[in-house]
Formats: C-alpha cells, sequence, structure tokens
C-alpha cells in the first residue's frame, strides 16, 4: 500500500497511476468528445438560418448589450402587435443562443461529474486493472455527490472570486502592488477551493461514502497534513496545464494552417488530452495520499 513519505510522492504517484490506467484517459477523451459535439451541434444547427442573412454580417460589426437587449425587446413587442413576423424568427434564434449560452456550461459539467466516481475508483484501487462494470458502477454510484461538490466548488470560488476580481480592477490603476498581491492571493484560495472539494471526492471513493458533509471535513484534513505533497501535485500539475495553455493560445495556434482542418483538428484534440491528462495526475495524486481502497464496496 502506498503511503506518502515525502513532497514528491504523491506527484510520482498519480504520474505513475495515470501511466498504468491509461484506458480511463481514453475513456474521458471519448466521453468528453461525444458530449462536447453533441452541445455544440444543437445551438448551431438553430443558427444555420440566421447566419445567411446580411443583416447579422452587418450588426457583427458593431454589436454591443444594449443592442442585443433593444433587439430582443423589439421582439417581444413585436410579437404582441403581430409585427413583422419574418424579424421575429431572426430575433428567436438569438434569444435560442443566448439562453443556450447560458445553459451549456452547467451541461458541460455533467460528463465530467458522472465519470470522477469512475476515474478515482480505478486510481484508489490501483494497482487492480480497470474493469469496465466496476467503473461503470463507480460512475453511477457517486454520479450525484460528485454534481453537488461541483456545483459547492463553483459557488465557493464565486463567493470569493468576484469580490476580490473586482476590488482588483478598481485598486489597479491607483495601486497596482496591491492588485498584484490580492490576485495571487485570490489565485492561491481558488487553488485551494479545488483541492478540497477533487480530496473530498476521492475520500467519498475511498471510504465507500456518500456523506459530503463528512467528506469536506475529512478534506479539510487532509489539507492540513499533506500540505507539502498536495501542494506539490496542484503545482505541477496547474504550471504544466497554464504552459501548455501558453503555448497553444499564442505559440502554436496562430501558427497553424486553419485552411488545413486535418492539423487544426489534431493540434486541438492533442490540446484536450492535455487538460484532461492533468485532471487524471491531480485525481490519481490524490487517491494516493487518501489511499483507502480496503474499504470501498464491492459490486452488488
Amino acid at each position: 500500500m502506498f503511503t506518502p513519505d515525502g513532497p514528491l510522492a504523491a506527484l510520482s504517484e498519480g504520474f505513475r497511476r495515470v501511466r498504468r490506467h491509461w484506458q480511463v484517459l481514453l475513456i474521458a477523451y471519448g466521453v468528453n468528445l461525444v458530449s462536447a459535439g453533441a452541445l455544440a451541434f444543437f445551438p448551431a444547427l438553430g443558427l444555420f438560418q440566421a447566419a445567411y442573412r446580411p443583416a447579422l454580417a452587418e450588426a457583427a460589426n458593431g454589436i454591443s448589450a444594449r443592442m442585443v437587449v433593444d433587439f430582443l425587446g423589439a421582439g417581444i413587442t413585436n410579437a404582441t402587435l403581430g409585427i413583422n413576423p419574418d424579424g421575429r424568427v431572426l430575433q428567436l434564434a438569438v434569444l435560442w443562443a443566448l439562453v443556450a449560452a447560458a445553459v451549456l456550461p452547467f451541461l458541460a459539467g455533467l460528463p465530467a461529474a458522472f465519470l470522477n466516481g469512475g476515474l478515482v475508483l480505478t486510481y484508489v484501487e490501483s494497482p487492480a486493472p480497470l474493469r469496465l462494470r466496476r467503473f461503470a458502477w463507480g460512475c453511477w454510484h457517486w454520479f450525484v455527490p460528485y454534481l453537488v461538490l461541483g456545483l459547492g466548488q463553483v459557488l465557493f470560488s464565486a463567493l470569493a472570486g468576484v469580490p476580490v476580481v473586482l476590488a482588483v480592477a478598481a485598486s489597479w490603476p491607483r495601486a497596482p502592488w496591491v492588485a498584484a498581491v490580492v490576485g495571487a492571493a485570490l489565485a492561491a484560495a481558488l487553488v485551494a477551493i479545488l483541492a478540497l472539494f477533487e480530496v473530498a471526492g476521492v475520500w467519498m471513493v475511498s471510504n465507500g461514502s456518500r456523506n459530503l458533509a463528512r467528506a469536506v471535513r475529512a478534506s479539510f484534513s487532509y489539507l492540513v497534513k499533506s500540505a507539502g505533497p498536495l501542494a506539490v501535485l496542484y503545482a505541477v500539475a496547474l504550471a504544466g496545464l497554464g504552459l501548455a495553455h501558453v503555448l497553444y493560445t499564442w505559440g502554436l495556434w496562430p501558427r497553424l494552417p486553419l485552411a488545413v482542418w486535418p492539423v487544426v483538428l489534431v493540434a486541438q484534440q492533442a490540446f484536450i488530452l492535455i487538460r484532461l491528462a492533468a485532471h487524471l495526475l491531480r485525481l490519481g495524486g490524490c487517491a494516493a495520499i487518501v489511499n483507502l481502497p480496503a474499504t470501498v464496496p464491492t459490486l452488488p
């Protein structure tokens, strides 16, 4: 049984578990690809008709939030009075696009919430081989708890982040060094919140529990007891992810031949794989720290 005995132990064991169970990376990638394609397809399908209207291209050159509000408000008035039925079709298309933009982030989190139980269960039981039936059972068994944990993470991050971001924006012109220090503290707090909820999820799976309150309390104690290994694990995983973002956004993407779509597709999918691998590295390292596979219930 693995016992973290140094700041690099959890990181190295996380790498080992991700490499040993490479199949779960492919499963996560496949589910991500299918769900992302479905979420993008239906809103895009509804905008095809609107995209052929010349007025849309002209408005895009100088569109603003006030224009959108006026446009949709006029659609409600016209619908009431029976004026301009053709315009109402375009207004409804824009309205559906805005609704989809608001709802899609929540829908996009559902596949991750569903997969996390199976992913963590595989890493907790490592070096036991991946069993698809048990993986699927873990996904379903911890789907709702992981969904609630995800919502809690978003809520805590927003409560911590929004006031600080507003304060940084207000103080930046007058005291940029204060804003920089506060921004760095906010980044550290957001990483701590991320670790708190990810370790809580790993604790639930490791202990065969779905008690969210106990999971969060236990996670907080792990953040205190294993602060060194967790700090190294999250620093390496998030710094590597940030570097990948920089290289992709400012290094690779401007040089891609956009007309050659297979090259663009390969580059995009490789970047998605890196993002998923960084997530799985954190889960594998956290599973190594919590490491209580004997308590996980067997299949009924």
